[in-house]
């Protein structure tokens, strides 16, 4: 029977068209912090954000039930940190317990204009593109605040995907633009710092 140890997981999810290994170089840094790492993959293209969402955080139950660790935390890239925010904010349990950790980075929090165009012109079945749409009604808009962790965001300072104002998100306790652009976040040494940073302390300062 295994038995948990003070050891902290960082659980590593990924964006839109994208995979787990772009969460690689994120994931090398956290295991040189000293924690353990592992990254959840999901087929963004082809189904919604609430079925990712649930199935994130059925993964995230199924780690816990390991008893390996004394906690969970979260680097979530772009479509990810959406993805997490509906898994911790599932109601009416909402955000578990053992997650005390949350680092979103270029996560479009209030929606993206490039997602709003994208959808109307030809990638209309992408579905999980539609509910991140900078309207006023969009899937994003309409989710709820996250209650437990503590939550840092990083947005690029040149990130032309995810505007400024939606790089934000309700609760954070740390705000940080280093100078990047939104996929550069996963491979910049700097960035990847201010993640283990936080991860470590709860700030990136």
């Amino acid at each position: 029977m295994t038995t948990q140890s003070d050891k902290a997981l960082v659980v590593l999810i990924h964006g839109i068209a994208s995979g787990r290994a772009t969460m690689w170089p994120l994931a090398w840094w956290a295991q040189r912090a000293g924690f353990e790492t592992k990254c959840f993959g999901y087929a963004s293209c082809f189904r919604d954000i609430q079925h990712h969402g649930n199935r994130f955080r059925n993964f995230l139950f199924e780690l816990r039930n390991q008893q390996r660790w004394s906690e969970i935390h979260i680097v979530a890239h772009s479509l990810g940190g959406i993805v997490t925010r509906h898994a911790l904010a599932n109601e009416p349990e909402g955000c578990p317990e053992f997650v005390k950790r949350v680092v979103m980075l270029g996560t479009p929090q209030k929606g993206s204009p490039n997602a709003s165009w994208f959808s109307r012109r030809g990638l209309w079945f992408v579905k999980s593109l539609a509910q991140v749409s900078n309207h006023s009604t969009s899937f994003v808009n309409q989710l709820p605040n996250i209650e437990g962790p503590q939550i840092g965001t990083i947005a690029g300072s040149y990130d032309f995907v995810i505007p400024i104002e939606s790089g934000h998100v309700e609760g954070e306790v740390d705000y940080i633009r280093p100078f990047s652009g939104h996929n550069g976040l996963l491979v910049r040494p700097k960035v990847a710092k201010l993640v283990v940073r936080f991860l470590k302390n709860g700030q990136f300062s």
